[in-house]
């Protein structure tokens, strides 16, 4: 009987220790590029200070210790003209049980016209001293051009793969927009870290002991000030009205 309890103990404690409660995610670092003015972490793993991000930015349904759900940005820079907004997430999955270097990330789909995106190691600058390799997505971020490759530094034209016979290594990822506003235009950017598969084209970031995985992806709609979006309710008095309409025209021709 002993014996049966001691099994019972072990299979709960392995079922509760390796549980994927285990795996969430922890936002290490993050930070913006609004057309060359940065927005970055007041400090490792804390969210915005108040006042930190513009009004623009609508985080309500994020969640800073994760580091997972949706933000959204409404940019209206009041004139027209050529612009992009970067994103940049540090995550750290199972770090407290296993090393932060044992994760990998990739890409799926084809980006929209305009979306850039980066995975890479989250060196904060290159160059660095060679022979280990060094990511240089935040050098690309700060410097407004992520380059649309996974571990690979476009400094010194070499990827990950070269240095090791894995791509598994400290992951973070960006993605970012370039667009055009013309006069009376504003962007809504929506980015999306969650546990769901994206439709469309996205990043991913994985822990290989754990097999955790997340997903990163954004949209981007752009409208005239002068025609807004109708409103849900404005929609359906529209939608009662043709059907009226139409009504009224089947009797006259009967």
């Amino acid at each position: 009987m002993k014996h049966r309890a001691r099994e019972i103990f072990v299979i709960f404690f392995i079922t509760f220790w390796f549980s994927p409660a285990w795996s969430a995610p922890i936002l290490y670092g993050w930070a913006f590029n609004v057309d060359g003015v940065l927005y970055t972490a007041p400090d490792i793993y804390s969210p915005p200070d108040t006042g930190q991000l513009p009004e623009y930015f609508d985080y309500s349904g994020f969640d800073w210790d994760t580091g997972l759900g949706t933000i959204s940005i409404t940019y209206d820079p009041g004139a027209a003209g050529d612009y992009y907004f970067l994103s940049f997430f540090d995550h750290e999955i199972d770090e407290g049980f296993d090393e932060f270097d044992n994760e990998n990330g990739t890409y799926v789909g084809t980006p929209d016209a305009g979306l850039t995106w980066e995975i890479d190691e989250p060196g904060y600058g290159t160059p660095y001293e060679n022979p280990f390799y060094y990511g240089d997505i935040f050098w690309n971020f700060e410097t407004g051009n992520l380059d649309n490759m996974c571990f690979y530094d476009s400094f010194y034209g070499e990827s990950l793969t070269e240095y090791e016979n894995t791509i598994s290594d400290d992951v973070s990822m960006g993605l970012g927009w370039d667009f055009t506003l013309t006069e009376g235009e504003r962007a809504v950017i929506n980015l999306f870290l969650d546990e769901q598969v994206p439709s469309d084209f996205y990043l991913s970031h994985t822990d290989t002991d754990s097999l955790y995985t997340f997903y990163f992806s954004s949209t981007l709609e752009i409208y005239d000030e002068n025609y807004p979006v109708p409103e849900p309710s404005t929609m359906m008095l529209m939608g009662v009205g043709i059907i009226f309409i139409t009504g009224l025209r089947k009797r006259r021709v009967r």
